[in-house]
Parts: structure tokens; C-alpha cells; sequence
């Protein structure tokens, strides 16, 4: 997952955090994106090492 990916999650949640309530998607599924992204990133940096 290149930056990009990351920009994106980080852009879902602060989307998320902004959203008037009642018009959130699930909690979980923001949150599931956001570890994804930081699960991937550390893949990556162990890969460079």
C-alpha cells in the first residue's frame, strides 16, 4: 500500500469525523480501513530495511 492509500484512509476518517450523525458509515468498517493502512505501511518499511 503506497502513500496514496494511506492519504485516502486518513481522508475517509477525518470524512467520517465531519459527518453529521445518522449519516455515518459503521464505525468499524473506517476503522478496519485505517488498520489496514497502517498494517501495510509497516510491511513496507520492514521490506526497505
Amino acid at each position: 500500500m503506497d502513500s496514496k492509500k494511506i492519504r485516502q484512509a486518513l481522508q475517509l476518517a477525518q470524512e467520517y469525523i465531519l459527518m453529521p450523525e445518522g449519516h455515518k458509515p459503521n464505525r468499524q468498517v473506517v476503522i478496519r480501513e485505517l488498520r489496514a493502512a497502517i498494517e501495510e505501511t509497516k510491511k513496507q518499511e520492514k521490506d526497505h530495511e
